[in-house]
C-alpha cells in the first residue's frame, strides 16, 4: 500500500505552476492568448443565473451502527443510494 501524500508535495506543485504562469508573459508583460481563450471559455460555461446545487455527503459512519435504508441491517458504514443511506450490500456500484 502507498503511502498518503503530504499536504507539502501539493504547494510544491501549485508554486511550481505559478512559476510557469510567469514563463509564459512575453516582454511587454501580456498573457499567452491561448490561456486567456481557456479562461474565457470556462466563465463562459458557468451561468450565474442559474442556481449551484449544494454539495452532497456519499456516506455515513456510525461506531455504533445504524440502520441501512434497503435491508434493514445494523452496518456502521453506509453509502448515499438515491436519496438513502444503505450499507454496502445493498449499494448498486
Amino acid at each position: 500500500m502507498e503511502r498518503d501524500a503530504s499536504l507539502d508535495e501539493f504547494l510544491a506543485s501549485k508554486e511550481s505552476d505559478a512559476d510557469n504562469g510567469a514563463e509564459q508573459a512575453d516582454s511587454s508583460g501580456s498573457i499567452d492568448s491561448d490561456s486567456t481563450d481557456e479562461r474565457d471559455a470556462t466563465d463562459a460555461a458557468s451561468d450565474p443565473s442559474e442556481p449551484i446545487e449544494p454539495a452532497r455527503s456519499t456516506g455515513r459512519w456510525d461506531p455504533e451502527g445504524a440502520v441501512c435504508e434497503a435491508c434493514g441491517s445494523s452496518v456502521a458504514r453506509r453509502w448515499r443510494e438515491e436519496e438513502s443511506f444503505v450499507c454496502v450490500e445493498c449499494k448498486s456500484w
